[in-house]
C-alpha cells in the first residue's frame, strides 16, 4: 500500500476470482486500521469501492484475509495460484447460501410497545442502529427509521391468545420487518430471516402484563459469548429444560374461611436455545391457569382460589385429595416470564392413590404453543377439609422432574410403590360418570384380632342389607328360594311377597301384617293388631269370636255435617243446633251412631242421604237425651233406624 505496514497496524486482503485467468489474486486493501474490528467493520466498503478495485464484483468475489503489520514489513502485489475443486460459480452459490436468513450484528435488541391498543416489535442494533441481514447471498440493510423496523402484532384475547411471527424480508435493495399469524414459508413470503415469536392476548393485557410467551428465534453468524452452530447443537438435543434453581415453597396460611396455599421460587436456569435465568417468584404473584374449562389462562394469585377439576367437579369435599402441576414460560430476558398451574383432572378420597395418581389425574404437558418455552416446576398433591371454610394440607411435593415421579415422600426422586392394605377410612369407590356418588367401606363390627373373609359367589347379582343387628334381612326386591338347600324357607312359601304357604305352624304368636293378606287359602291366627285390610276373597270368615270396636269417635257439630264411617263405626255428636248430616259412601256396611241433645235441647237432624222412601229416625228432644242409630249402607244409600233410650 502506500507505503509499510507497522505492527498493530491492520489491513484487510481481498480474495477474487481473475476475470479471465480463474487465478485467485490476494490484493491488500488500501484502508490502514488501528484495530482488529475497524478492519473488520471496514471490509463491505473496500469491496465496493470499484475505483478502488474495479476488477471485484459480486460474481467473483470470494473473501477476506485481515493481516497484520509485525516485525517483517509486507510488499504489495503479492499473488498465490489455488487449484479449485469445484466451479466458481459452486463454490460461490454453497457459501453464500449458507449464510442466508442470518443477521451479521452479534448484538441486537427487540423493543416490544404496548399502549393497550396497539402492540408493536422493533427490531435495531443495541443502542439504535441498522441491522444487516443476510438473503438470497446478498446483504440487505434493515433501515433504523421507525418504519421499515417495526411492524404491529395481532391481538387475540385472554382466554384465545394468538400466536404472532415476526421476521426480515427482502424489499428492493434493503429488508423490511414483517409479522404474521401463520408461520412464514419460502413459499409464502420468499426468502426471510426469523426475529421472534409471541404469544398475545387481548392489547390492554399485553399492556399491563406483558405477552403470554415470547422467544427470539433470530439466526446469528455468532452471539457475544460463544458460537451460535454451539447453540443449535445444544437446542437439537433438548427442548426448553430446568437446569438447576427454581426451587419451591409452598406455604398454608390459615385463615377464618378457606386457607391461603402460596407458591414462591427461587432464582434458576432454563435451557432453550440459550440458556436463561428465571427469576425469583414471590407469594402472591400472577399464576395463569393454562386448563381452566371455562376461561383459560384465568389469572390468579392464591392456589386456594381452584375450586374444581377440568371437569367442573367440585375439589372441596370434605376429603378431597387432588394434583396440581407447576410449570413455567420462560423467554429471554425475562421479561415476559410467566407462570402457570395445571388443573387436574379428577380426584381421590386418599393421599396415596393421590400420591400415587393411579388414575392418571395430574395433567403434566402444557400446550403445544409453549414448546420451547415451557418447561416443568412441580407437581403438589393437595388435600382439602371442610373444616373452618376450607383446610388445606400439603401432602406431597414432586420437583421439576414431577412428569414420571410416583413417589410417597416428598422431594424430586424415589421409587415407584404399590400398595396392597388399605384404612376402612381411606377405601372407597366412586361411580366412573359421577365420582359424587361413593361407597365407603367400614369394618369397625368386626372382633379385634380377628380377620374376616369375604367370598364373591359365581353370580351376578346385588347386596342384601340388614338392620346392623344380626337380627333381620331386608331385601329391596322380591327374594325367591331355588332348590331344595334352604329347607327352612322353602316349607313356608314362595317367598315372592305375595301369598303364605296354606300352613304356618311355626310363626310367632304375635303376627304383624304390614301388607294385604290376599289368599283364599291362608288360615292366619291373629293375636295382636292387624293394621292392614284382611280379606276373605271368595270364603267366608265364619267365625268371630269377639270383635271389640275401638272407643268413640267424637265428631264435632256443625250445621252442616259429613261423617265418614271409614274412620270409626262407632261415633258421637253432640247436638248444640239443628244439624244436616251426610254419610260419606264407605264399604262399612253397619254403624253406630250415638246422638245427644246438650242442655237446652229440642235440636233436629236433617239426614241427606237415606234410601228413597224411608222416614227418618226419630230422635229423644228433651235436655240431655241420647238416641242410638243404627245407620246401615246398602252400597247405593243409607237406612237410619233409632233405639230409643233415655
Amino acid at each position: 500500500p502506500n507505503g509499510v505496514l507497522g505492527a498493530l497496524e491492520f489491513q484487510n486482503i481481498l480474495i477474487y476470482f481473475a476475470p479471465v485467468s480463474n487465478v485467485v489474486v490476494l490484493s491488500y486493501g488500501q484502508t490502514k486500521y488501528d484495530s482488529i474490528i475497524g478492519a473488520k467493520l471496514g471490509r463491505d466498503a473496500e469491496r465496493l469501492e470499484s475505483d478502488i478495485n474495479p476488477t471485484i464484483t459480486q460474481e467473483n468475489f470470494v473473501g477476506y484475509i485481515t493481516v497484520r503489520g509485525d516485525a517483517t514489513d509486507l510488499s504489495d502485489e503479492t499473488q498465490a495460484n489455488f487449484g479449485c475443486q469445484q466451479s466458481v460459480d459452486e463454490f460461490y452459490d454453497n457459501i453464500t447460501g449458507l449464510g442466508d436468513g442470518i443477521i451479521y450484528d452479534k448484538e441486537t435488541e427487540v423493543i416490544e410497545t404496548a399502549n393497550g391498543v396497539t402492540t408493536t416489535v422493533k427490531l435495531q442494533k443495541n443502542g439504535g442502529g441498522n441491522v444487516k441481514i443476510q438473503l438470497d447471498g446478498q446483504s440487505f440493510m434493515l433501515n433504523d427509521d421507525g418504519v421499515d423496523n417495526v411492524v404491529s402484532l395481532t391481538h387475540g384475547t385472554d382466554t384465545i391468545p394468538t400466536r404472532n411471527y415476526v421476521y426480515a424480508v427482502i424489499s428492493g435493495n434493503k429488508s423490511i420487518l414483517q409479522s404474521s399469524t401463520t408461520k412464514p414459508t419460502v413459499a409464502g413470503v420468499g426468502l426471510f430471516a426469523n426475529v421472534k415469536t409471541y404469544l398475545v392476548q387481548s392489547s390492554t393485557t399485553v399492556q399491563n402484563d406483558g405477552f403470554l410467551s415470547s422467544q427470539e428465534i433470530m439466526d446469528k453468524f455468532a452471539s457475544p459469548d460463544q458460537s451460535h452452530i454451539r447453540h443449535i447443537n445444544n437446542i437439537l438435543r433438548e427442548n426448553a429444560q430446568w437446569l438447576s434453581g427454581v426451587d419451591q415453597t409452598f406455604t398454608v396460611t390459615t385463615q377464618p374461611t378457606k386457607d391461603d396455599l402460596f407458591v414462591s421460587l427461587t432464582s434458576g436456569i432454563v435451557r432453550q436455545l440459550h440458556d436463561h435465568t428465571w427469576s425469583v417468584f414471590n407469594n402472591g404473584n400472577d399464576i395463569y391457569v393454562a386448563n381452566d374449562q371455562t376461561t383459560p389462562f384465568t389469572k390468579i394469585n392464591n392456589l386456594n382460589q381452584i375450586s374444581t377439576d377440568t371437569n367442573g367437579i367440585s375439589l372441596e369435599n370434605n376429603n378431597d385429595y387432588y394434583n396440581l402441576g407447576i410449570w413455567g414460560s420462560q423467554d429471554e430476558d425475562g421479561t415476559d416470564k410467566k407462570l402457570f398451574v395445571n388443573k387436574p383432572q379428577g380426584k381421590y378420597g386418599n393421599a396415596i392413590d393421590a400420591i400415587n395418581d393411579i388414575n392418571n389425574t395430574s395433567v403434566k404437558s402444557f400446550p403445544d404453543t409453549f414448546k420451547g418455552t415451557g418447561f416443568l416446576i412441580a407437581r403438589i398433591v393437595v388435600r382439602h377439609q371442610t373444616a373452618n371454610g376450607g383446610t388445606l394440607t400439603i401432602e406431597q411435593i414432586n420437583g421439576a422432574d414431577f412428569e414420571d415421579l410416583r413417589v410417597t415422600t416428598g422431594g424430586a426422586g424415589g421409587t415407584s410403590i404399590t400398595q396392597t392394605s388399605f384404612s376402612d377410612a381411606e377405601f372407597e369407590v366412586f361411580n366412573s360418570t359421577d365420582p359424587t356418588k361413593i361407597v365407603k367401606t367400614d369394618i369397625s363390627g368386626v372382633s379385634t384380632g380377628v380377620t374376616r373373609t369375604l367370598t364373591v359367589p359365581n353370580a351376578d347379582g346385588e347386596l342384601l342389607l340388614t338392620d346392623g343387628t344380626g337380627s333381620s334381612l331386608t331385601a329391596v326386591d322380591s327374594i325367591t328360594v331355588n332348590g331344595n338347600n334352604s329347607t327352612f324357607l322353602l316349607g313356608r312359601g314362595n317367598h315372592t311377597g305375595t301369598q303364605l304357604a296354606n300352613t304356618i305352624s311355626d310363626f310367632q304368636t304375635t303376627v304383624s301384617a304390614n301388607s294385604d293378606v290376599t289368599t283364599n287359602t291362608a288360615k292366619v291366627s291373629f293375636t295382636h293388631s292387624l293394621s292392614q285390610t284382611l280379606e276373605g276373597n271368595n270364603n267366608d270368615i265364619t267365625e268371630i269370636k269377639t270383635a271389640i270396636f275401638n272407643g268413640e269417635v267424637v265428631d264435632t257439630f256443625a250445621s252442616s255435617k259429613t261423617i265418614d264411617f271409614a274412620t270409626g263405626s262407632k261415633r258421637v255428636i253432640t247436638l248444640t243446633g239443628n244439624s244436616t248430616i251426610t254419610f260419606s259412601a264407605t264399604g262399612v256396611s253397619t254403624n253406630i251412631l250415638r246422638v245427644v241433645q246438650d242442655g237446652v235441647g229440642s235440636h233436629a237432624i236433617t239426614f241427606a242421604n237415606l234410601k228413597s222412601g224411608l222416614s227418618a229416625p226419630t230422635l229423644l228432644t228433651g235436655a240431655n237425651e241420647e238416641t242410638y242409630l243404627i245407620v246401615y249402607f246398602d252400597g247405593t244409600s243409607y237406612v237410619v233406624t233409632s233405639l230409643e233410650v233415655n
